[in-house]
């Protein structure tokens, strides 16, 4: 898995050495369109269990420091919606990546999890500015001479959230696995 974010980065996971070993036997004894359905549901599995993670870590922005310069017309509107930093975290299929052609040629099957940018109706373009601090410019393009300091809470779900991640991983690939079997089976 691979968070969408400009620092880039790829989430390790710990698993058990036995567990990955007859994982990987009772799916070589599977077809191969029957082996592909099971690692997609075990990566979107992975991917929902780190989304549900970074969703918990993601700060509220009138939480950030910058809610004390908001105008007040700014306080009502956002204060009766929805967060949109929180809003933006999405999973991404690697059938829905740039040129998924590409990648199922190669032989990917993954999910990118992070803040939706562009081409989204929920923005969250600044993420990594609320993530690593910046300089503040309240409501004009004069700089306030204040800094903004940053939450590092993409780095602290990209270690924690590989956990849950994990869990959900263990906990699906469980699953598919028996009804992928059940299918063979009765095919």
């Amino acid at each position: 898995m691979a968070a969408k974010e400009n620092i880039g980065f790829n989430v390790d996971m710990d698993v058990n050495q036995s567990d990955l070993n007859d994982f990987y036997k009772r799916l070589k004894a599977l077809t191969p369109s029957l082996r592909r359905e099971v690692e997609r549901k075990v990566i979107t599995a992975a991917g929902s269990g780190y989304k549900s993670y970074l969703k918990k870590e993601t700060p509220i922005s009138r939480k950030t420091g910058t809610a004390s310069k908001w105008s007040a017309s700014t306080k009502v509107r956002r204060g009766a919606t929805k967060d949109a930093l929180k809003r933006s975290v999405i999973t991404k299929k690697s059938t829905k990546w740039n040129d998924p052609n590409k990648w199922r040629k190669a032989g990917v099957i993954g999910v990118t999890v992070g803040h939706a940018y562009r081409n989204n109706d929920v923005i969250g373009p600044h993420a990594h500015l609320v993530n690593a601090g910046h300089r503040a410019y309240y409501w004009s393009d004069k700089d306030s001479g204040q800094r903004v300091r940053g939450s590092g809470y993409l780095t602290k779900a990209q270690k924690a959230g590989a956990k849950a991640a994990g869990a959900k991983m263990k906990a699906k690939s469980k699953q598919a696995l028996e009804v992928a079997i059940r299918k063979a089976a009765s095919k």
